[in-house]
């Protein structure tokens, strides 16, 4: 059976997935550095930034290490 031009390939519809799903990541990360922009200075900010779009995953890994890292201080000096 000929292959059909309409259907795409299986390896297309993988690389569709994954660079859909890399740029819902990189949606939420822009997005939750947004959200807490006014609890961090300009550099700090500007560093997440570049960090999310560069890499949206590692940039979801740190910012959750970092942020219960932070809430862990908080919960011992309180």
């Amino acid at each position: 059976m000929p292959a059909n031009p309409i259907v795409p390939a299986g390896y297309d519809v993988v690389w569709i997935v994954v660079a859909a799903v890399q740029l819902v990541l990189l949606v939420v990360s822009v997005a939750i550095v947004w959200r807490e922009r006014g609890k961090l200075d300009g550099v700090t900010t500007a560093i997440w930034v570049v960090v999310a779009v560069v890499l949206p995953v590692v940039f979801l890994a740190a910012w959750g290490i970092a942020r219960l890292s932070g809430r862990r201080k908080h919960a011992i000096s309180s």
